[in-house]
């Protein structure tokens, strides 16, 4: 059952770290931000390797019991919300009933397999296994955070696109349109940060729903951020609503950058909202 768990947080650690790397949508939740699923991901893989370990075993149990009661929550949360995706496994998509649902057979199995009550010989016996878990993991803990500090102090994002290779931003990278009639429109201001070495020529945007009018082409400068708006129109159907705008520079074919909106357009001429 631990070689079990422990796999199952390897592999959601991997995959948000593949989902970092490779640059995963951009979602509107403060879990699903990158510092946020670097730290997560930090986690799952100390309490796997805790777990193939074996060692301590009832403070292993309380650790592992409280994080997956933590992450059933956060599951239980995001699917109230009626979000589509929880962020637990990076850019792959599940839905947050689903790893609720893995969440609590987790907490389900680490009930029944509760270790049973030491007697005092054993506990006094075990406290120095404890002191040395505690420390290993506190320090794996403070190492990689050093690490991560000392190499982008300040600058997570930029740091994360440097290891990835991007060196532009967009600030706000998701922004929430709101509600609106169909049909309507709504302008809203991005700010495009050239994080390399060069200048970089935005050219121009990918999306049928949005326009920036005639601001591109755009000479961003090395280190320096540039204004663009942009123009989101609402779908001519009523409900929620969600898209992403590439952009594009010179000499590359892929997009460099995303921006992601989400919203709600309503029809009250029609009575649907």
């Amino acid at each position: 059952m631990r070689v079990l768990l422990a796999c199952l947080l390897l592999v959601a650690a991997a995959l948000k770290l593949h989902g970092l790397m490779v640059g995963a949508s951009a979602r509107d939740s403060l879990l699903s931000s990158p510092a946020a699923q670097f730290a997560v991901a930090e986690i799952e893989i100390l309490l796997a390797l805790w777990l193939i370990s074996g060692r301590s075993e009832r403070l292993l149990w309380w650790a592992a019991t409280g994080f997956f009661g933590i992450v059933a929550g956060v599951s239980l949360y995001s699917a109230l919300l009626g979000r589509t995706s929880c962020g637990c496994f990076g850019a792959v998509r599940v839905s947050p009933w689903a790893t609720f649902a893995a969440d609590s057979i987790a907490l389900a199995l680490l009930v029944l397999a509760r270790p049973r009550a030491a007697g005092v010989g054993n506990t006094s016996a075990s406290i120095p296994s404890i002191l040395k878990v505690v420390a290993g993991t506190l320090a794996c803990a403070v190492v990689v955070a050093a690490v991560w500090t000392a190499a982008f102090w300040g600058d997570p994002v930029g740091g994360l696109l440097r290891v990835r290779g991007e060196p532009v931003t967009l600030n706000p990278s998701t922004v929430s349109v709101g509600t609106a009639e169909v049909g309507d429109s709504r302008t809203f201001t991005v700010f495009v940060t050239n994080r390399g070495e060069q200048p970089i020529r935005v050219t121009g945007i990918g999306s049928c729903s949005c326009s920036v009018g005639s601001q591109l082409p755009l000479t961003v400068p090395a280190g320096e951020s540039r204004r663009i708006d942009i123009s989101v129109m609402f779908p001519d159907r009523p409900g929620d609503f969600a898209g992403r705008v590439p952009f594009f520079a010179d000499l590359r074919t892929e997009p460099i950058v995303f921006w992601a909106f989400y919203g709600r357009a309503n029809d009250s001429r029609n009575g649907k909202v």
